[in-house]
């Protein structure tokens, strides 16, 4: 990686952690894009929202289950690996 990419990466983790902003883009492998939302009210433990093609699934990053939400199976498989 890119000093300039690790500058990006690090801006983007300081706005997640610091309140700043409503949700980062984390990452997209494949067509899956990867969110981390921290501003989430009811939601106790800490988890990514992943995308696919319009359909959406909520992971842990706990347990790396699937806590809520539906992608196709394979998509699904890629984004809790």
């Amino acid at each position: 990686m890119a000093l300039r990419d690790e500058k990006i990466s690090f801006f983007m983790w300081e706005q997640i952690l610091t309140g700043r902003s409503t949700f980062v883009s984390v990452a997209t492998l494949k067509g899956i894009k990867f969110e981390i939302r921290p501003k989430e009210k009811g939601h106790n433990e800490p988890h990514c929202h992943v995308s696919y093609q319009g359909k959406n699934i909520s992971v842990s990053l706990m347990s790396f289950q699937v806590l809520e939400g539906n992608i196709p199976s394979k998509q699904q498989k890629q984004a809790i690996e």
